[in-house]
């Protein structure tokens, strides 16, 4: 499994570790958890170059709902609004990282290849 597989399920697993916080403090669903542990099974489990583009599709949907739940805590926390936007705020600029970070790592010829999608880049040298 490429290095940039392994770093992106961490990044999954932690947002299914905040989803449970955020199921716990603020008493929000469980699709917070279910939903990662559901990329992680994808990626782990499922090698085809059709769940990578979905993959790909559904982290460029959270990119453009990070940036449109940012604004909005943005302009919340402007208002005057404190505590629980900051941590909104924050967990919206994790989402936007994870989200990149995505798109990046399932466009790599090496993660590419894990899924079937191309053949594996020659060592360079």
């Amino acid at each position: 499994m490429p290095g940039k597989l392994k770093v992106l399920l961490g990044m999954y697993g932690i947002n299914a570790i905040l989803g449970l916080v955020n199921m716990i403090l603020y008493e929000g669903g469980i699709m917070g958890i279910i939903m990662p542990l559901i990329w992680i099974a994808l990626c782990m489990f499922v090698k085809n170059n059709v769940v990578r583009i979905v993959l790909i599709v559904l982290a460029v949907l959270g990119i453009i709902f990070a940036v449109l739940g940012g604004l909005a805590l943005t302009a919340v926390l402007a208002i005057g609004f404190g505590g629980a936007v900051i941590i909104g705020l924050l967990q919206v600029i994790w989402s936007l990282v994870v989200s990149i970070y995505t798109v990046f790592a399932l466009t790599r010829p090496e993660v590419k290849a894990h899924f079937g999608a191309a053949p594996a880049a020659p060592p360079a040298g």
